[in-house]
């Protein structure tokens, strides 16, 4: 194509690209990077380690402040290949080079975030320093903790929506049957949805898929004898409404985490909504027990002036078993 809008261009060849004009685009953008962190007094990170699609293990660091003009700013310095062990001595030795290698001092760092991982806080004890506890995964253990202390009926409730969902995936008469009684009762022709059980948010959009195609369910699961067991009752549907209440409110606490500047100011209107959507007796409950367990010390550190002690990873052993 672009031989023939201009026989005279060369194309540049992959090495040029890889080893020059990528490398120089890098350099580029570091020495701004760099230079913009000349100017900040203090400044926070985030890490995480991560694995490609070709199972290659990485370890990442970005690095927040608030500049001059007062904006909260982010840059993520590096992605880097990081074969070694995952171990909390090689993961601190990496991050010290890390900022080292962007001339950043370690005593302008105010504060790390990580995940809940043993080696996480053993890289904070050994480096020394401050770490707070990302509020997605300690949201996630507590939502996982609160259905595990209702167990008994919310197991059940959830168990009659995988078989539901598990006879229509298996069957293209189902299917067909399930889609004409959606036109007939002017419902969203949408498909049921599977969940992982070890991904409390896939179990939130079951349970929600399951709620509102309730009465196209109801009419395709009623002509056929073998299968009618599979209607919930109404004290299903009332356990599996609460549910989906207090999983729907928490939903959203997760997907404002997304957002390249969630700040732990955040939290709090998060959790303030989810409170205010549980009318009913289960619904409170399961909300208390998140509440309580873990998402009450995020929205307690923005009502604090920041320091030192604050932040300490010295849970309770409660804390420390449940994010074991």
């Amino acid at each position: 194509m672009i031989h023939t809008l201009d026989k005279r261009y060369q194309l540049p060849s992959r090495n040029y690209f890889s080893q020059i004009a990528i490398p120089k685009l890098y350099n580029s953008c570091r020495d701004e990077v760099q230079k913009e962190m000349a100017t900040v007094t203090f400044f926070s990170t985030t890490m995480d380690l991560w694995s490609s699609r070709t199972s290659e293990p990485y370890i990442s660091l970005t690095v927040h402040f608030v500049d001059e003009e007062f904006e909260l700013k982010s840059h993520c310095l590096q992605t880097s290949y990081f074969p070694a062990d995952h171990t909390g001595e090689n993961i601190a030795l990496g991050l010290r080079e890390a900022l080292a290698a962007w001339d950043l001092c370690e005593e302008r760092q105010v504060a790390i975030t990580t995940d809940n991982g043993t080696n996480m806080v053993k890289v904070v004890e050994l480096n020394q320093w401050t770490r707070i506890q990302c509020f997605g995964p300690r949201l996630h253990l507590a939502i996982e903790n609160a259905l595990k202390k209702n167990a008994q009926c919310i197991n059940r409730a959830t168990g009659i929506c995988r078989k539901i969902v598990g006879h229509f995936s298996h069957s293209w008469k189902k299917r067909v049957a399930l889609r004409e009684a959606q036109r007939e009762l002017n419902l969203p022709e949408h498909a049921m949805v599977t969940d992982c059980t070890t991904r409390w948010g896939s179990t939130q959009k079951m349970i929600g898929r399951v709620l509102e195609q309730q009465s196209a369910l109801s009419k395709v699961l009623c002509t056929d004898r073998k299968v009618r067991h599979l209607l919930p009752s109404w004290q299903d549907l009332e356990v599996l409404e609460s549910v989906n209440r207090v999983l729907k409110s928490h939903a959203l606490a997760v997907r404002h985490t997304q957002f390249n500047q969630f700040t732990r100011s955040h939290a709090t209107p998060c959790i303030s909504h989810a409170e205010k959507a549980m009318p009913t007796k289960l619904s409170c409950k399961l909300y208390n027990v998140v509440y309580e367990a873990h998402a009450h010390k995020v929205c307690t550190h923005t009502h604090r002036t920041f320091d030192t002690s604050s932040c300490d990873d010295d849970d309770s052993e409660e804390d420390q078993e449940r994010d074991e």
